[in-house]
């Protein structure tokens, strides 16, 4: 009987056969009224039972089952259309007061029994009847989404059945009963399906849709992935404010609508975000405007909407602006947040005093104050424009606020500092980064609230600002320090000169202090690698294991690059080789390991010469290749395939002659050559490094080939192109 296809919105009851709990949303038909309906359809259709009522209704479900069961067995003969309208009016009612998704099924069954056995075409209001019943089973249903979504399909189904394969046209109620059912299952493709609802609604009966269904169109899409979903929000957010504004025009419906709320808002500007971050579909900096644009309107008309933005309408344009500065790094959306978190902080505390002269007491919750994470928020966004210093004066803001008002969502916690502190890092400030964990001393003795004291990630964020700043010492020191407070298997004057850094493990203000993690010996890994003090890190490498800590392959990395910094050990490669090994033991290297060892054979000694080439051709063609490992294999070609004076007295040499190993360099830069071409990683200093050994007319001539000529550099970042 029924198949179609989808589309979905908000369900309204016809006020002349139900009751509508405005509070649960569900409809309930008294007995009597039923009964009263059902009579006033037989006396329009000529029936002979005027005055009955319906005899299923009252009884248990159990005799109402077994009269279902007889008129499904028995032959065609036996049974007539009033039996079967009226059990199917009977499931009808226990579907919808019961909100049973099975009972719905039974009166469909029985609806098909009259058009299939009987050959008689159902009245529209007994389609409408079995729609209703599964719409019902839908609405703030308990049940599983499962249930719901099969409840919003069959009632889908019916409506298309009576749309297709019968002479009536559906009423405005039940397409806006099927749009409600489909919003409700909360289903990823719910706003395709209303959409497709409504569109068979404008083509059947025009565009009837009404400030619920609307509501009910953007909670379908507010659920929904799909990219159009952002779009279709607004447009619903702008027509249910139209409804709301034609019906203020209307004085026999001015109550009738109620104005958009808070909600709506959100939902549209959520919208607006994932546009911008998830679909890429609009700029970022035009999503923020919007998004400030409308947290104005809502401002703006607060009082004739009754809304006020709350905290979260202003996170949600807080967290736009500092993705925009993210972006762009110029500072001036930065600007923006911060000015937007002093109108949060000043209309707050006007509100406060107002509540106090009104009420001589606090306001229990001022929905506008900004909390750490607004000022986190901001902070993250001075740092990504290069400007922590402004971060740490919204910093020492916050902690003014919070003596003043002793709101425990101002508290400045230890997650607030570091993320400001993180922008001192990437510039390679440790000074300034020590200054503020002074100042988060002095909180956290203030407050005696354990989110303010130092944790592990301030220590990282100090040593990682240490490695940028080539102080790989103080590392040293600090790391020494945090393996003391947690082992003591140290003493203090083995720590050698730590003034610099003692007082920062009060024990008072570091409580709870977590054990060096692999991201601590990490950061201390790159700072002796970039330094070349490769023996420190093989130690660290120890004592990592010794302390149940696998090295990441960041970790071996980093040593690796600072053997290629101590090209007179001649036995850089060897040992460079060891710790290659120990990563491959666990995973396979990646690019950036493979072209850091290359580099450290390109860099051998005259003894080491032989094995840093075998080396480095078998990294090289055994895992991923990338431009920067082409252009470290191509000075490692140029630098080893040479002759040197001392080969005369070396017998197992490879090459006699000084022309017999610039004919092999050649040959093998050539090979190379075509081989960066043909994977289109040909950067411009991997060129260079060719043309000094096959010469730039013989490298024009190999780039020239047809073969090559396409895709050369297709792979290479554009500033390093040739």
């Amino acid at each position: 009987m029924i198949s179609t296809e989808h589309d979905h919105d908000i369900f309204e009851q016809k006020q002349s056969r139900t009751s509508y709990n405005t509070q649960t949303g569900t409809a309930h038909i008294p007995i009597e009224q039923l009964n009263s309906n059902q009579n006033q359809k037989r006396q329009r259709s000529g029936g002979k039972k005027e005055g009955k009522p319906n005899r299923w209704i009252e009884p248990s479900r159990e005799n109402l089952e077994q009269e279902t069961l007889r008129i499904q067995t028995s032959s065609d003969g036996t049974i007539t259309k009033r039996e079967c309208l009226d059990a199917m009016e009977a499931w009808v009612y226990h579907a919808i007061n019961d909100k049973e998704i099975k009972f719905a099924k039974r009166a469909e069954t029985l609806l098909k029994i009259v058009g299939d056995r009987l050959n008689i075409i159902p009245r529209l209001d007994y389609y409408e009847s079995i729609i209703r019943a599964y719409t019902s089973s839908c609405s703030d249903n308990d049940d599983t989404t499962t249930h719901a979504f099969e409840s919003a399909k069959r009632a889908d189904d019916v409506l298309q059945h009576v749309i297709r394969y019968t002479p009536h046209t559906p009423t405005a109620e039940a397409f806006k009963g099927v749009i409600s059912a489909w919003a409700d299952t909360g289903s990823h493709d719910a706003g395709l399906r209303t959409a497709a609802v409504r569109k068979s609604m404008v083509s059947h009966i025009g565009d009837q849709s009404d400030a619920k269904s609307i509501r009910a169109e953007m909670k379908a899409w507010t659920g929904s992935d799909h990219p159009e979903a952002p779009e279709r929000i607004l447009q619903s957010l702008l027509m249910y404010i139209q409804h709301w504004a034609n019906a203020q025009d209307d004085s026999e419906r001015v109550n009738a609508i109620t104005p958009p709320t808070e909600s709506m808002f959100h939902a549209a500007m959520g919208a607006l975000s994932k546009s911008a971050t998830q679909y890429r579909q609009r700029p970022m900096r035009q999503v923020a405007k919007q998004l400030d644009d409308i947290a104005k309107l809502m401002r703006d008309r607060q009082e004739e909407w009754k809304i006020t933005p709350s905290l979260r309408t202003f996170m949600i344009v807080l967290g736009a602006w500092e993705r925009v500065e993210k972006v762009e790094q110029k500072g001036e959306a930065a600007q923006r947040a911060e000015v937007l978190l002093e109108y949060m902080i000043k209309t707050a505390m006007n509100n406060e005093k107002e509540h106090q002269l009104r009420n001589g007491k606090a306001a229990k919750d001022n929905r506008i104050m900004p909390t750490n994470t607004s000022f986190t928020s901001v902070m993250v966004a001075w740092c990504h424009a290069k400007q922590p210093d402004r971060a740490e004066l919204l910093y020492k803001r916050l902690v003014k606020l919070y003596k003043t008002t002793m709101d425990a969502k101002l508290l400045p916690t230890t997650y607030v500092a570091n993320a400001m502190l993180s922008g001192y890092a990437k510039l390679g400030k440790p000074d300034r980064i020590m200054e503020v964990m002074s100042t988060m001393q002095r909180v956290a003795l203030d407050t005696k609230h354990p989110a303010c004291q130092l944790d592990l990630r301030t220590f990282n964020i100090l040593m990682n600002a240490l490695c940028k700043a080539q102080q790989a010492s103080d590392c040293l020191i600090v790391l020494d320090w945090l393996e003391y407070h947690n082992e003591k298997r140290t003493t203090k004057s083995q720590l050698g000169n730590p003034d610099k850094y003692s007082s920062f493990f009060n024990p008072v203000t570091i409580k709870g202090l977590e054990p060096p993690n692999h991201i601590t010996y990490s950061c201390v890994l790159e700072a002796l690698g970039k330094s070349g003090m490769v023996r420190n890190a093989e130690s660290i490498l120890g004592r990592m294991k010794e302390r149940g800590i696998q090295p990441s392959q960041i970790s071996y990395t980093s040593v690796i690059h600072g053997y290629s910094l101590m090209s007179h050990d001649p036995n850089n490669v060897a040992r460079a080789h060891k710790v290659f090994q120990e990563v491959s033991a666990h995973e396979r290297p990646d690019v950036i390991c493979c072209t850091a060892f290359i580099n450290v054979c390109s860099s051998a000694q005259p003894m080491e010469r032989d094995l840093a080439l075998d080396l480095a051709l078998q990294v090289f063609y055994e895992h991923d290749r990338n431009e920067k490992t082409y252009n470290a294999m191509a000075l490692a070609i140029q630098r080893l395939v040479v002759w040197h004076e001392s080969d005369q007295l070396n017998q197992g040499a490879r090459w006699s002659t000084t022309a017999e190993a610039a004919e092999v360099q050649t040959s093998m830069m050539q090979k190379l050559i075509r081989e960066c071409c043909q994977a289109g990683y040909l950067s411009r200093s991997a060129l260079i490094s060719m043309e000094q050994v096959v010469g730039k007319n013989q490298t024009a001539v190999i780039m020239g080939e047809d073969r090559l000529r396409r895709a050369w550099s297709s792979k290479v970042d554009p500033f390093n192109q040739p």
